[in-house]
């Protein structure tokens, strides 16, 4: 994450996790979910950190093994705004471009999933 501003940006994160999620094409060249961010629904799960101006922070994501190579990209929820990273390549299963219905039938899923317009 870059921080390419004059001030220090804050950063929101729930549970020690920033809110994003792996997309990857699908057989038809389509962008598709490949995990799920889960909302916490604990009031003290809630908290920020500071990125200094002029700074870039790091940060490690899952990653994934399958038969599948195909390009991938991070879509990071920041202060209300989406940011997509740049693409890279790398390998998925088949089977993680289902939604199961665990994820469907939260109610505190992120926004992602039923409003892609938000971003």
């Amino acid at each position: 994450i870059q921080n390419n501003t004059d001030s220090s940006t804050l950063v929101p994160i729930e549970d020690n996790r920033l809110v994003l999620v792996q997309e990857a094409k699908d057989a038809n060249g389509n962008w598709k979910p490949i995990e799920y961010f889960i909302h916490s629904d604990c009031g003290n799960s809630y908290s920020a950190f500071r990125i200094p101006p002029k700074s870039t922070y790091t940060i490690m994501i899952a990653r994934y093994c399958g038969e599948y190579k195909t390009t991938l990209r991070v879509r990071i929820s920041l202060n209300h705004k989406m940011y997509l990273s740049e693409e890279f390549e790398g390998y998925v299963n088949f089977n993680q471009f289902t939604t199961s219905s665990y994820i469907l039938n939260k109610d505190y899923l992120h926004e992602y999933l039923f409003n892609k317009d938000a971003y």
